[in-house]
């Protein structure tokens, strides 16, 4: 803006001072020159701002939003608008120095006061008709501003058709440069508002010292913004006003007497009230402010630096010299205003009345907070538990608490909660805090091998204090395990979680180089419904003097093989009847003396072989190839007819229970399928497998 505004304001002062140089202005042109240059430069600075604002150069973003069309459109009606508006000047400057015909000149104010109301309908309508730049122009005060101009435009508009072309002139002239002038008390309103925004004491934004000392200095230099912003306001808006005033015509003599009355104030019983003391009144209290600022700074970077005191108490000092500060600077404001403090006794009573009433609980965290930066007894960074919420203390203020849980929570404590309710603080004295580790272990376990290994894996941690040394405590026998603690100090409570996490994996590898086996829990389950006729032991030793086995081929491995126990024959006790076992991938079957030979492929085939001598068939259950399915179904109704069993229970899978037919038999003859369960019938098998799948092992027998 200034690169073209500068330009053409440095060639008019240049023209005008070499025209009066020259001596030709001369008398008749005394009064047009000046006027005319400046609103040449008037208009500049308006065109200047209509481009900086809706079309900036160099991809800078726009102030108003809004797309490039729209942009574009109202940038080049307000154009027109302004060269309009210039024109009608000169034309009328010029009146003065050349006589014009009446006629003449109602026609050209008819004329411009048409043109300018034309076009401010346009940009109005322009804006209506953009969704950006209209939600932007009737957002908050701004929507007042848009109704005042739609209200101007119509009333130039209405005084044209009712033939009071003088009047819509006047209004359409002056609308313009009210408009030029708002628009650059908002501009200027936002340059003060970036202004405020720095920190005159340290340089930085004010926003990043907030977050920087939000615990001490943001209530200060919040409100060091706010004053600021608006000093800076109320001197915008009282040039603006006074601009506007004389701008529609006001005699300055009056204006002068009205900003002379609203400065100097009014006299209002004992007190006289004025802009002059209520802004003075607010200088003190901002200097009070920056003053409690520098104190505060000077404590904290002189008084306690290098000292091997607690943060606790540098925050504590901090937060009391700020509130101090805070209410000196108020009552010194107050003081200048002329307030008598002998007239506090009727506020601090009426005050009294209402503590009673309905401040009681604000007034109570509020002494609480004092008695809390008094006795401290929590600090800042302390790691503290209220009821049911623990976390670090980040805040101390005069009416409530801030804790941070280990989950990034931010919890508010009345402080009140914190003075009458009971509190842990685990770093009162020190840091430093105990923790318990429980371990369970067999009990066979060697005591002096599990003492000496917990103790190692204590003692190679960092975080764990070698004073008072790590303990290993015998807590008690338990059910399945005998129950031991280990007891360790930790340098840092805050750290608790993370170095008990960090033992547990350390405690866990030890026992396990060690071979010290940590025990399952042991439970007693008493089946019923069990069938009393089994016929058949679930133990089988694994000391078999007869052992053969049957070598499936690799194309249908099994992936899981289980088998109940299967026949008994004639030739063999009732006691030892068939086991199948899985032996380096393959599935073997062995024990009694009617075993299958070797080089048999398929288990039907076994099946087959052992017909004859078969007179129970107990259940029959093998899981071949990568889906676990039962292959022995087809194959198994020579074994039914030799045996005359109409109805036969398999073992197919654990969620499937079905029928399927048999070849050969009626339709009535269904062959059951139901669920034996994966259990290897021999010492290998886990008592709580045993237990868990037995009461689902069914026995069949032949039909009586």
């Amino acid at each position: 803006m200034l690169r073209t505004c500068l330009p053409v304001w440095a060639g008019l002062a240049a023209f005008g001072l070499i025209a009066v140089s020259a001596g030709l202005a001369g008398p008749t042109l005394d009064a047009f020159l000046p006027q005319a240059l400046m609103a040449i430069a008037w208009a500049t600075l308006l065109a200047s701002l209509v481009r900086e604002t809706l079309v900036p150069d160099g991809g800078v973003q726009r102030i108003v939003p809004a797309t490039d069309a729209v942009a574009w459109k109202v940038a080049v009606l307000l154009w027109a608008l302004i060269a309009v508006w210039l024109l009608d000047k000169l034309f009328v400057l010029k009146d003065f120095i050349v006589f014009t015909p009446y006629q003449v000149s109602v026609f050209r104010s008819t004329l411009f006061a048409a043109l300018c109301g034309l076009l401010l309908l346009s940009v109005l309508w322009t804006i209506h008709k953009g969704p950006q730049i209209r939600q932007a122009a009737l957002s908050g005060w701004r929507g007042w501003l848009f109704s005042l101009a739609a209200v101007l435009t119509g009333a130039i508009l209405l005084a044209m058709l009712l033939g009071y072309e003088s009047l819509a002139h006047f209004i359409g002239t002056h609308a313009v440069s009210t408009a030029g002038v708002l628009w650059i008390m908002y501009l200027l309103h936002l340059a003060a508002e970036s202004i405020s925004s720095v920190s005159m004491i340290s340089g930085q934004a004010i926003d990043d010292d907030i977050e920087e000392d939000e615990n001490m200095g943001a209530p200060s230099l919040l409100t060091m913004r706010i004053i600021a912003s608006l000093f800076l306001d109320i001197a915008i808006l009282a040039v603006g006003i006074t601009i506007l005033l004389l701008l529609w015509r006001f005699d300055w003599v009056e204006v002068h007497s009205w900003i002379k009355a609203a400065f100097f104030g009014f006299q209002f019983g004992p007190i006289r009230i004025s802009l002059q003391s209520v802004l003075i009144a607010l200088g003190v209290f901002a200097l009070g402010l920056a003053l409690t600022r520098f104190v505060q700074r000077w404590v904290t970077g002189r008084v306690f630096a290098g000292r091997k005191s607690e943060s606790g108490l540098h925050e504590s000092v901090r937060i009391g010299i700020g509130y101090l500060g805070f209410v000196l600077a108020a009552l010194a404001g107050i003081s200048y205003l002329g307030v008598d403090f002998s007239n506090l006794a009727i506020i601090a009573g009426a005050l009294s009345v209402g503590i009673g009433f309905g401040l009681q609980s604000i007034f109570n965290n509020f002494v609480s907070g004092l008695i809390l930066l008094a006795e401290r007894p929590i600090k800042i960074g302390d790691y503290i538990r209220v009821g049911d919420q623990e976390g670090t203390v980040k805040k101390i203020s005069v009416r409530s608490t801030e804790i941070e849980t280990i989950h990034r929570q931010s919890v508010i404590v009345p402080n009140a909660t914190l003075i009458t309710d009971p509190v842990v603080n685990w770093m009162h004295l020190d840091k430093s805090c105990r923790l318990d580790l429980p371990v369970g272990v067999d009990y066979g376990t060697d005591m002096e091998l599990l003492s000496s290994t917990l103790l190692d894996v204590a003692r190679s941690h960092r975080g764990v204090l070698k004073h008072p040394p790590p303990v290993v405590h015998f807590s008690g026998f338990g059910d399945s395990s005998l129950d031991f603690e280990l007891r360790v100090f930790l340098r840092d409570v805050r750290e608790r979680i993370t170095t008990s996490s960090a033992l547990r994996f350390a405690i866990l590898a030890a026992l396990r180089d060690a071979n010290i086996s940590i025990p399952f829990p042991q439970r007693d389950v008493h089946m019923r419904g069990a069938r009393r006729r089994m016929g058949w032991k679930r133990q089988i030793s694994r000391q078999r003097s007869s052992r053969q086995a049957l070598d499936l081929p690799a194309s249908r491995r099994c992936y899981e093989s289980w088998m109940a126990p299967l026949f008994e024959s004639d030739d063999a006790p009732a006691d030892t009847p068939f086991e199948a076992k899985r032996i380096d991938g393959h599935v073997v079957l062995q024990g009694g003396r009617q075993a299958a030979a070797p080089g048999f492929s398929r288990f039907e085939n076994l099946v087959a072989a052992v017909g004859p001598a078969a007179r129970q068939v107990r259940g029959v259950a093998l899981t071949l190839g990568p889906q676990p399915e039962a292959y022995l179904l087809e194959s198994l109704r020579r074994v039914v007819d030799d045996v005359d069993i109409k109805r036969t229970v398999l073992g197919v899978r654990a969620d499937r229970a079905s029928a399927l037919r048999m070849d050969g038999h009626a339709d009535g003859d269904l062959l059951d399928v139901a669920f034996i369960g994966p259990m290897l019938i021999g010492g290998d098998a886990h008592p709580k497998q045993q237990a868990e799948y037995g009461d689902r092992e069914q026995r069949l027998e032949q039909p009586r």
